[in-house]
């Protein structure tokens, strides 16, 4: 089959192949063989694009790269489910990054996982189970990853109805019952909303934190809470060729920056 076809058919070129393939040697019932082994094949070649081989790192065993694949590229086919990706969702896979001391390369293959798992074709229940098969007898592995798959559900708030069925696949694919999935979620959104109340700055300490007096306007306010951004993004660090430690603590600053923002948008109104 050409290259150009092929692209053109995208993610079900296994399919057509296996079915003018099979009519061609069998008629109508080669046709059904044909379909059935195209499907097979279809989901084989998508599942390449996220295998361990490929994360670029070469002092990580196969298990921690397939760990850290699965962790970021589900992570972006549960912040994609309810239809857009937030800034608060991009931000919590970036803080995510920054707690697992990822820098250069390994850092640029996450977001790319993170940016392939939005896809419409993403196999979800393919790559879950090819996860518990590598790490599935690693507790805290498997912890780590169901447990940032909960964080992104609830980066937002309460997750939607589509969220809540891809962390059932997550689930059903781990071999964990709906019903301990829903009690996870439970009680990780009460550890998360305890945290917020904690980190949630007093309205006077978020105007510091922004730099801005508190008879600023919503413009200004939007503005230096952008330059603040800028100034502490990892991205930005990682590229002045900053330590890992340096980056992670911009992170945690950066989320302080949120945090001052929301503060203060709750208290004007804005």
């Amino acid at each position: 089959m050409s290259k150009g076809l092929a692209s053109r058919l995208g993610p079900w070129w296994g399919r057509f192949g296996g079915v003018t393939f099979g009519t061609a040697l069998l008629g109508w019932p080669g046709s059904v063989g044909g379909f059935v082994v195209g499907v097979f094949i279809d989901r084989r070649l998508r599942l390449r694009r996220y295998a361990p081989a490929r994360w670029s790192s070469g002092d990580r065993t196969r298990e921690q790269r397939a760990a850290l694949v699965s962790t970021f590229a589900v992570a972006g086919q549960v912040a994609k489910a309810d239809g857009r990706v937030s800034e608060r969702e991009i931000a919590l896979a970036r803080r995510v990054m920054a707690e697992l001391s990822l820098t250069g390369p390994e850092r640029r293959h996450a977001i790319a996982m993170f940016t392939h798992g939005k896809q419409p074709d993403f196999p979800l229940v393919s790559l879950v189970r090819r996860f518990r098969r590598l790490c599935g007898d690693d507790a805290a592995a498997v912890e780590r990853f169901l447990d940032v798959q909960l964080r992104m559900a609830l980066a937002d708030g309460q997750p939607g109805e589509r969220q809540l069925h891809v962390l059932q696949a997550v689930g059903a694919s781990l071999l964990i019952s709906a019903d301990a999935i829903d009690e996870r979620l439970r009680e990780r959104s009460a550890r998360m909303g305890r945290g917020r109340r904690a980190l949630a700055p007093r309205v006077e300490e978020a105007y510091a934190l922004l730099e801005v007096r508190e008879c600023a306007g919503a413009d200004e306010i939007r503005r230096a809470y952008r330059r603040m951004i800028g100034r502490y993004h990892p991205d930005r660090l990682e590229g002045r060729g900053e330590t890992p430690e340096a980056i992670q603590q911009a992170a945690a600053r950066t989320h302080e920056i949120r945090a001052a923002f929301d503060e203060i948008r709750r208290v004007r109104g804005f």
